[in-house]
């Protein structure tokens, strides 16, 4: 074998060693940069929404309820807290893309109201251009699988004192021509605050449609 092939060989070995560390550096990288919520819910209870055709589980130390909107079974929501207590608790709620029949929503977050327009392409890209543009906090939503969900998106902010609560963090997307919303909302200076969070979020995951 002539020095020529030699390094033609040796050329091909580098190149291939260089392209296999660069998959796995990205694969690596995106593993660990997304971590998917998963829950054992074995021992958790099962609440079925017949209206809107979605399913949450929710652990038995928790309560969890619908809670329906002046009485009208038709926009009944989910809620989920601690002990009670409404300064910690998921709140699912849903707004109709066609409310007000001149395109458009007013969608809430924190201390901030937003209109959007419901002719857009889409609605979560409208959401996050407004609340990036007032410097909230965009997070990751792939970390959720929702069954029938193809995009969550979401965003966080501490408020200032004597806010109570002083953290939110709301999560968004759209099904069967609906926004849904779930929000979390902690006491931040309060023990076993990441703990919390982290349970109110697998709360979160479990939704399926």
């Amino acid at each position: 074998m002539n020095t020529k092939n030699i390094f033609l060989i040796i050329l091909f070995v580098l190149i291939a060693f260089a392209i296999g560390f660069f998959v796995f550096k990205k694969t690596n990288s995106q593993s660990e940069k997304t971590k998917v919520i998963k829950v054992d819910t074995n021992d958790w209870a099962v609440f079925s929404n017949e209206v809107y055709g979605y399913e949450m589980w929710c652990p038995k130390d928790f309560d969890c309820r619908y809670v329906c909107k002046n009485g009208d079974l038709a926009n009944e929501q989910f809620c989920a807290n601690i002990q009670n207590d409404p300064t910690n608790q998921l709140y699912i709620t849903q707004i109709p893309l066609k409310e007000y029949g001149t395109g458009q929503i007013i969608v809430n977050f924190a201390d901030k109201s937003f209109t959007l327009n419901t002719n857009s392409k889409n609605v979560l890209t409208a959401l996050k251009a407004e609340l990036s543009h007032e410097g909230f906090k965009v997070l990751d939503g792939s970390r959720f699988l929702i069954t029938g969900v193809a995009e969550i998106v979401g965003f966080n902010k501490k408020l200032d004192p004597p806010s109570n609560p002083d953290y939110i963090e709301q999560w968004y997307f759209v099904k069967n021509n609906f926004l849904y919303s779930g929000k979390i909302t902690i006491k931040d200076g309060e023990n076993n605050f990441n703990e919390k969070l982290q349970k109110f979020e697998e709360i979160f995951g479990t939704m399926s449609f």
